[in-house]
């Protein structure tokens, strides 16, 4: 156990530039049982936003097209949020996690 955190303590750790895998053993076989990140950079983040407000208006000038988009799928949607705010992180959250798949291929 580690002194500061009470967490068992990793037997193995790969480290990239950008994230650190700590594993539940020797080799990379083992399952991950953390992955660190690196924070964005300022960058990143005022794309994200410009991204996230170019989607904002879109889908305020289409309110359909978040109805639209928020039907695709198993679940339904959360009815907590505007159609058009829900829609426009939906489309944030994909085109980040497809990036990372492209730029991290296993």
């Amino acid at each position: 156990m580690g002194p500061v955190t009470g967490y068992a303590l990793p037997r193995f750790v790969s480290v990239r530039v950008d994230q650190a895998n700590l594993r539940t053993g020797p080799d990379r076989y083992f399952p991950i049982r953390t992955v660190l990140t690196r924070r964005a950079t300022e960058r990143e983040t005022a794309a994200l936003t410009a991204g996230l407000e170019d989607l904002r208006a879109r889908f305020a000038e289409d309110p359909e097209r978040a109805g639209q988009l928020l039907m695709q799928g198993a679940s339904a949607p959360a009815e907590a949020w505007a159609p058009e705010e829900l829609a426009a992180w939906t489309l944030l959250a994909s085109s980040v996690l497809n990036l990372f798949e492209a730029t991290h291929p296993r």
